[in-house]
């Protein structure tokens, strides 16, 4: 038996495939990066957007139910819920803080700014679409003047 054939050769990856490799990985890394925050921000959105309906859905009820005016006032980054005939005479007030990222930069409702609901109706006297966005994602909750509350 000769020498050769005792030993094992050893191989190993050549530096060209190891950087090849990693190339490889940085690339998709690079294209998968942006799709997934991407995501997470829609994800976010759409879930404050459900609050927010969530939201309008309980003054509405509490309109109808306990036979109070109710409604929502929104300002940059936040929104109040109220118990009254407008926000300046109201009573009760809850706020809803929005995260710095998501930010609603457009309300297109009929009465300025609120949402209102008068005592003993489900539907509102004033009605519109509030926007939500984050990182170019954006969308819309609206009410109809029947008092149907729709993402747009």
């Amino acid at each position: 038996m000769d020498k050769d054939t005792k030993q094992k050769k050893l191989e190993g990856f050549s530096l060209l495939e190891v950087v090849l490799t990693i190339a490889l990985i940085l690339l998709m890394g690079g294209l998968l990066f942006p799709t997934t925050i991407y995501n997470i921000q829609k994800s976010r959105v759409n879930s404050y957007a459900a609050q927010l309906k969530t939201d309008i859905r309980y003054q509405q009820q509490c309109a109808r139910n306990k036979n109070i005016p109710t409604g929502i006032y929104f300002r940059a980054g936040e929104y109040i819920l109220f118990d009254g005939e407008d926000f300046a005479s109201s009573t009760e007030k809850d706020t809803k803080k929005l995260p710095g990222n998501i930010r609603m930069p457009l309300f297109s409702l009929t009465n300025g700014n609120s949402i209102l609901f008068p005592a003993g109706e489900f539907r509102p006297s004033s009605y519109g679409h509030i926007t939500l966005s984050a990182s170019g994602y954006s969308t819309k909750v609206g009410i109809n003047m029947e008092g149907l509350i729709e993402n747009e």
